[in-house]
């Protein structure tokens, strides 16, 4: 019993005394995608971008408030590609903002008709099973279209969480760009 009181202040002694990661540099690049990019180490940058690497040290460790219960939060640093106007037009991640608005409304268009399309295939096949339930009688169109919907439902699913799927890395890649939230909602 006379050791155990002592583990946790062992415990804390170490980690007060333990050399911090926010005192080592931080080294940043920009791909030819013109992305950032910060690692911790000058071997985790490519070979062919060592050579246009900037160093950044983290602001200095922030030492407790004078009040307790106050928070004292460190300065958020934000590392985006500023815009570029190339004849009056912004250019975010080495394209122009017209692009992103296309791209943007070209994926959301596609997303919007499959799901109108899975719409309209489940209602018929619901509607169909329901006729059948209640001994409606099909013709062979009806029945070929009714199992060719069957099996290209689960398809048109998977294309689906797909085209959301790049959405999503299309809203990351345009966010990380410096492209505006309006572009990226609309």
């Amino acid at each position: 019993m006379g050791i155990l009181p002592i583990v946790p202040l062992i415990v804390c002694a170490l980690l007060l005394f333990a050399p911090s990661v926010s005192d080592a540099e931080l080294y940043k690049w920009v791909d030819e995608d013109n992305v950032l990019h910060v690692v911790d180490s000058l071997h985790k940058i490519p070979e062919k971008y060592r050579d246009s690497p900037s160093t950044d040290t983290p602001p200095a460790r922030l030492e407790r408030p004078e009040t307790p219960g106050k928070r004292v939060s460190p300065p958020r640093t934000t590392y985006r590609s500023e815009p570029t106007s190339t004849k009056g037009e912004d250019i975010f991640g080495g394209k122009p903002i017209a692009w992103w608005k296309e791209a943007f409304k070209s994926k959301r268009d596609k997303i919007t008709e499959l799901k109108e399309t899975i719409s309209d295939k489940k209602n018929f096949i619901s509607i169909f099973e329901r006729g059948r339930r209640l001994g409606q009688i099909y013709d062979q169109t009806d029945i070929s279209s009714y199992d060719k919907y069957k099996s290209e439902i689960p398809k048109d699913e998977k294309e689906m969480a797909s085209l959301e799927k790049e959405l999503k890395a299309l809203t990351r890649k345009a966010r990380s760009a410096g492209v505006p939230k309006s572009v990226r909602r609309n």
